[in-house]
């Protein structure tokens, strides 16, 4: 089953339940012969659950911003000098220092879209309530204390999503959990 904020969200790269790092938003990366640059190409087509494309752009805004905020992300972050952007499909990370689990820590994080939290305060923004990615499932209602509604994506990068519907009940009693 998906993790929810991942079933919403989307990673760029992801681990199955082998810990093997595996493509997501991603279809592939490589590094230079020292390690010191890795290149990621993007899957092309995807679009945000609002209709926007997902671009290089969108990476590169959550490495150097968000990330940096997330609890795997700080050492991830402080690895990375400078990101390129050569095009909407490519990323490219030139890295300062080696970062042993970079790839393991990236699949950690997820995306979120530049276009909805560039110049806004990234802990209050109206969309960490009702969040827009790239995922399998697009976020339908919340009901305080009791449960969050996510409805499938149409529209899926991947393809047909199984599910139609999923709710996720809130439950705060720890013997009730």
């Amino acid at each position: 089953p998906l993790r929810f904020g991942f079933a919403i969200l989307g990673n760029l790269v992801e681990t199955n339940d082998q810990y093997e790092v595996m493509p997501g938003l991603a279809k592939e990366w490589e590094f230079s012969d020292d390690n010191r640059t890795l290149t990621f190409y993007l899957e092309e087509g995807v679009e945000w659950h609002d209709g926007e494309p997902f671009t290089s752009e969108d990476v590169k805004f959550n490495l150097e911003e968000i990330v940096p905020h997330q609890y795997f992300g700080a050492a991830l972050a402080a690895s990375i000098d400078s990101i390129d952007t050569p095009d909407d499909h490519t990323v490219v990370v030139h890295l300062g220092s080696q970062y042993g689990p970079f790839l393991e820590a990236l699949s950690q994080q997820a995306m979120v879209p530049k276009h909805l939290y560039e110049g806004t305060d990234y802990l209050t923004n109206p969309h960490n309530m009702a969040p827009v990615g790239t995922g399998p499932m697009m976020f339908d209602s919340y009901e305080p204390g009791s449960q969050v509604t996510l409805v499938k994506n149409p529209n899926w990068w991947r393809g047909e999503v199984a599910v139609d519907r999923a709710i996720y009940p809130i439950m705060s009693d720890i013997n009730t959990r």
